[in-house]
């Protein structure tokens, strides 16, 4: 549905849920699934609204407005952010009624994170700040492959120089399906990313590496070992910061000064790239590498890798055009 038609939709859901509230009163039995229905239609509601006002404010220019509308777009975002606030504590509530305390932790942390960004654009008003793009400059990287297989491994790699002393540092990565990281040929970890509707798995779809102690003064070559067992895209995205003792930070991404190759015996070649997020994976933010916090996590490289496995080979290479031509004109919303 597009945003111009959800001004009708929030009325007629501010309808459902004043029946809600007004019928159960009156209800012997069945409160809670009344409740936990209302709560569904508030978070409905929410979506509609949220979506309106990022549209809106999308390309909003601090320098470029009266500070009397700037105070309007303010006031906006902090309305936002406590009714995003009061869903919080409305789920809360419901949740400790009928599910175990420990499950909510993963997606309260869903809903924290976008409040902080919603105090980062507030305080951005406050010290008159033009907008940041606030997703990860990381790419969505592949090679080219002909012949479409079950079983499929792909090293992806990558040199960095380095040569000041190293403070911090720091990578984040998603795999599809399953992903090794080496630095220097040290193994440093790995990552499952993987489609599913289990909170718990899919917030390890995004992992965080401590790679100080693997760096060293001079060259330094980051390998992903991506092997995708179903047959989808293999695709990678790493996004990492090595903060430096004097302060400066460098970031590492994955982008298409990267080469990859099924057999790095025999070479290496140039990759693809599906762009940076949104394109394909959707928001991922800056993770919090401070606090051992991953971009907050989503399924959209995973659900696509699936869902692309399944399809026809005949049909895959219209399937990367497609995406592309969503990419460079922007089609959705």
């Amino acid at each position: 549905m597009k945003t111009s038609q959800f001004d009708k939709l929030i009325k007629e859901l501010d309808k459902i849920i004043q029946v809600c509230d007004e019928s159960i009163g009156n209800l012997q039995k069945n409160q809670l699934l009344i409740q936990s229905l209302t709560f569904v239609l508030k978070h409905m509601r929410f979506y509609c609204i949220k979506r309106i006002h990022s549209k809106k404010l999308a390309n909003f220019s601090v320098k470029h407005t009266k500070a009397q509308y700037k105070n309007i777009v303010m006031e906006d975002i902090k309305n936002i952010r406590d009714e995003l606030n009061n869903i919080l504590d409305e789920y809360e509530r419901l949740w400790m009624k009928i599910a175990k305390p420990d499950g909510f932790s993963s997606i309260k942390q869903q809903y924290l994170w976008l409040m902080q960004f919603y105090e980062d654009k507030i305080q951005d008003l406050k010290e008159n700040k033009d907008w940041k793009d606030s997703n990860i400059p990381s790419e969505s990287i592949y090679i080219k492959d002909k012949k479409s297989k079950s079983h499929n491994t792909i090293s992806f790699k990558q040199s960095i120089k380095i040569e000041e002393e190293i403070q911090d540092a720091h990578i984040q990565v998603i795999g599809g399906t399953f992903c090794e990281i080496y630095i220097n040929e040290s193994f440093i970890g790995k990552v499952i990313t993987r489609h599913t509707l289990n909170y718990v798995v899919l917030e390890n779809n995004i992992q965080i590496f401590d790679i100080k102690a693997a760096l060293r003064r001079g060259d330094n070559i980051i390998l992903l070992k991506n092997t995708d067992y179903i047959g989808g895209m293999g695709m990678v995205n790493l996004y990492g910061e090595i903060k430096f003792k004097t302060g400066e930070i460098y970031q590492i991404k994955t982008d298409k000064s990267w080469v990859a190759s099924k057999d790095p015996s025999q070479g290496w070649k140039k990759v693809k790239s599906f762009g940076k997020p949104p394109k394909l994976t959707g928001g991922l933010n800056y993770p919090d590498f401070e606090n051992n916090l991953h971009s907050k996590e989503n399924e959209y490289l995973a659900s696509f890798n699936t869902i692309f496995s399944r399809m026809p080979a005949k049909l895959k290479w219209f399937v990367k055009i497609l995406i592309k031509i969503f990419n460079r004109y922007d089609i959705l919303e």
